[in-house]
């Protein structure tokens, strides 16, 4: 069972379920709302408070899996959907590092991706490439 966290400024959302063959089982579905002012735009203002909301959250739902992922909507966050060719790991994140040269402070940022389509039409691949400043993401690790 897979658990993801939804985090945005007015709400804490969490499902909860597992892949079946080519279906979806849905376990739970819980929506809470957020304080006022701890989350803006993504950005946690009050820490205590939003630790506070999603440990009541797991305390009161004993079943929700273990392995969580945690997604969160804010407009610290850039993303784009891109074409690539076909590389290896290794060579692929440099080529996806070059769709930001606006970019300034690279060793302040985080530069991430998923494969969306392994083999497109054109012969390459369509990945999801996310940037976001290392600081960000561990606000949410702590």
């Amino acid at each position: 069972m897979t658990t993801t966290l939804f985090v945005s400024n007015e709400t804490i959302q969490v499902v909860s379920g597992a892949a079946k063959g080519k279906k979806l089982i849905i376990n739970s579905i819980i929506t809470e709302p957020v304080k006022e002012g701890t989350i803006i735009n993504g950005v946690i203002t009050d820490a205590s408070q939003l630790k506070n909301d999603i440990d009541q959250i797991f305390k009161n739902n004993k079943k929700l899996g273990k392995k969580i992922n945690v997604i969160v909507d804010g407009s610290s966050i850039n993303t784009k959907i891109l074409e690539v060719p076909l590389l290896n790991e290794a060579k692929l994140m440099p080529f996806i590092e070059t769709n930001y040269p606006e970019v300034e402070n690279r060793e302040k940022m985080l530069i991430d991706y998923m494969v969306l389509e392994g083999k497109t039409e054109a012969g390459g691949a369509s990945v999801l490439s996310v940037l976001t400043e290392k600081d960000f993401v561990n606000e949410y690790s702590e």
